[in-house]
């Protein structure tokens, strides 16, 4: 139920991002509602640094700003970022499948933990709880400014923060019925949100043409990808061979791989090389890329049968470029062929 993975049918799922831009202000503009409370656009002259636009929640318990924007469906995907609250003990509230002020979700971040709880604020799953009790400051406001909330379409809500990549704080809960998303108050004590981003959610939908996994400094890569091979010194292996993988339809994996293992280059009638992009959930450039590549059936490559890991030594976001080049690669010597030697270059870029 990962936070940072989620699959979205077009080139991007955003719904609305705000930064709060403009003149000091009661009017919020079109993209929220006051459901309870005054809020309104500020100024905040030191936010992690510098001068920045601002939503500035009232120091009321319960206050509420709601976004005037709906999602798609209740699977919805919330990415708030704050001000430095310096040493005031604030309780920001991000709130997800929101229909009206009793109805919804809350996460409640604290200065040392993070609570997601119901719209009556009964705390549904903290994250002081076990196992999570040994990260649980890690959650808190006092070292991160970013969460991001998910929440599926079976219900489950998840909240990632900045610092944290490989821990989430998630809990299972009946979907509600809501499709906004909004900003809440847990003390009487102002605080201020710097920007957000508010996206549908569709839980690896195998019709999805693009995947958001947050690598490449969050551009959405096509769900299939286009793998073409040449070779140096190397003249048994193919010139101009192309073959296509896609993103797994796999919530476990962030994986691309051969979506029919019959199109993978076979140089031999008894060998099958079989290749696959991966990717970790926290990457976010292409040189944290990896190509693992893998040899069934007789005449093994140098090295041996067995998995291999390589990293791309070019490529860029936009457009999606990976080149990796597997020196050495060829056969060793055995009854099946004569050994032999070169590069194989393998480059990845979007289906055409």
């Amino acid at each position: 139920m990962g936070a940072r993975r989620r699959c979205c049918c077009g080139a991007d799922c955003l719904i609305f991002e705000d930064d709060f831009g403009g003149a000091p202000s009661t009017n919020l503009g079109d993209n929220w509602t006051e459901d309870v409370g005054d809020w309104q656009l500020a100024v905040n002259e030191d936010c992690d640094g510098q001068e920045a636009d601002v939503l500035r929640a009232p120091a009321q318990v319960g206050a509420i700003a709601a976004s005037t924007h709906e999602s798609k469906t209740k699977a919805q995907w919330f990415q708030v970022t704050l001000c430095d609250p310096h040493t005031s003990p604030v309780k920001p509230r991000i709130l997800v499948n929101y229909k009206n002020p009793t109805d919804h979700y809350s996460i409640q971040i604290d200065q040392y933990d993070c609570h997601i709880c119901d719209a009556n604020g009964a705390i549904l799953v903290s994250a002081s709880d076990s196992p999570l009790a040994s990260v649980a400051q890690k959650f808190g406001w006092q070292n991160n400014r970013t969460y991001t909330v998910c929440v599926t379409k079976d219900g489950g809500i998840s909240v990632q923060c900045e610092e944290l990549v490989y821990t989430e704080l998630q809990t299972c809960v009946a979907l509600g019925e809501g499709k906004k998303v909004g900003l809440g108050n847990g003390a009487a004590l102002t605080y201020d949100v710097d920007l957000v981003r508010f996206e549908d959610h569709y839980d690896y939908r195998i019709d999805c043409p693009y995947c958001c996994c947050q690598q490449c400094h969050n551009t959405c890569l096509p769900r299939c990808l286009r793998v073409a091979l040449s070779s140096v010194e190397c003249y048994e292996f193919p010139h101009g061979e192309t073959f296509d993988i896609c993103k797994l339809n796999d919530a476990d994996s962030c994986n691309w791989d051969p979506i029919n293992t019959s199109d993978e280059p076979c140089w031999d009638a008894d060998a099958s090389y079989h290749f696959r992009l991966g990717c970790e959930d926290h990457n976010d450039s292409w040189e944290e890329f990896t190509l693992q590549t893998d040899v069934d059936g007789g005449c093994p490559r140098v090295g041996g049968q067995g998995l291999e890991t390589y990293y791309p030594v070019a490529g860029s976001c936009d457009p999606f470029y990976l080149r990796f080049e597997l020196a050495d690669w060829g056969a060793t010597e055995n009854d099946c062929r004569p050994a032999e030697s070169g590069t194989l270059i393998v480059e990845i870029t979007k289906v055409p």
